[in-house]
């Protein structure tokens, strides 16, 4: 059975304040695979109570961020006794990010940068022989800053395993630019959805017309504009967590195309008047060979275009 942890949490979700959250440690943990499992957020601090009653205790705890940012880690010995801390990335399996021992008197405060979704895991153990070390252990991270807005492509980014990776961050925002110099150069995109929602999309060219094509993770179309109609923006419903490719050329054999590409998740749709999930790209056929701008093989999109 996976020990359970008690915890008691308060948040302001609308005032986004920095609240606390106190969880207290639940034996057996002195095991890695008996770990306490806790919840670290940018919304509150968490502290962990507990108590290492002998030299030979290990308290062992994880946690997995759902934020990148800067974890300060600050620690008390409530009673004063000498004790070992260890910290480190991959639950025990990644790189060692502190190991130290302190006196008790003297309250041991680092920081760290966390990344989403890596679990991280925190030893505390007594280091002094007879008497007991009752312990307190503050964590809160500052989220990192969102990132740009503004994504400039580079070569060589013609397929998807090549793409440009991109963040559209909290604010769901993020603009794409760069050319396509022909038809055959082919400029890959990719991010990861942070969170479900219909994701507005719309696309301003100069020189040629530049088309846009939106596939999933396995190479699926599921959204593409048809520039030589006049369609060059839509709205298509992305998943938290899936990855998404965004593919742009220019519709001309011949000349370039530069395109600024605006994404917003969230809001209200843009026009969808027309933007297609289905049928061809732009109304000719694709031979799929070299191009310009970009390689002339390896085009994994995924479509008989």
């Amino acid at each position: 059975m996976k020990p359970r942890t008690k915890t008691f949490r308060v948040e302001c979700l609308e005032q986004r304040q920095v609240l606390s959250a106190t969880v207290a440690e639940v034996e057996p943990n002195n095991l890695r695979s008996e770990a306490n499992v806790v919840e670290v957020s940018t919304l509150d601090t968490t502290s962990i109570i507990g108590n290492s009653v002998t030299r030979n205790d290990d308290d062992y705890f994880h946690f997995t961020p759902t934020e990148s940012g800067t974890l300060t880690l600050d620690i008390s010995s409530l009673e004063g006794a000498r004790s070992k801390v260890v910290f480190r990335a991959g639950a025990g399996q990644g790189a060692k990010l502190l190991k130290t021992t302190f006196e008790g008197d003297t309250p041991l405060s680092e920081s760290f940068h966390v990344d989403a979704g890596e679990t991280y895991e925190l030893r505390y153990k007594n280091r002094d022989r007879g008497v007991e070390a009752p312990y307190q252990i503050d964590l809160s991270i500052v989220a990192d800053p969102e990132p740009g807005n503004e994504f400039l492509e580079t070569e060589n980014n013609n397929s998807r395993k090549i793409a440009d990776r991109f963040e559209l961050g909290d604010d769901g925002v993020a603009g794409l630019s760069g050319e396509s110099v022909n038809k055959k150069d082919k400029d890959f995109f990719a991010f990861v959805a942070q969170q479900s929602g219909a994701l507005n999309l719309r696309v301003e060219a100069n020189g040629a017309d530049v088309q846009l094509k939106v596939q999933d993770s396995a190479g699926n179309k599921i959204f593409e504009t048809h520039p030589n109609d006049g369609v060059n923006e839509g709205t298509v419903e992305v998943v938290e967590g899936e990855t998404y490719y965004l593919r742009l050329r220019s519709t001309s054999k011949t000349d370039a195309g530069q395109y600024l590409v605006a994404l917003n998740l969230g809001d209200a749709a843009v026009s969808a008047a027309g933007g297609s999930t289905a049928g061809s790209d732009d109304g000719t056929a694709d031979q799929g060979s070299g191009d310009a701008g970009g390689s002339t093989a390896g085009d994994d999109d995924g479509t008989a275009d």
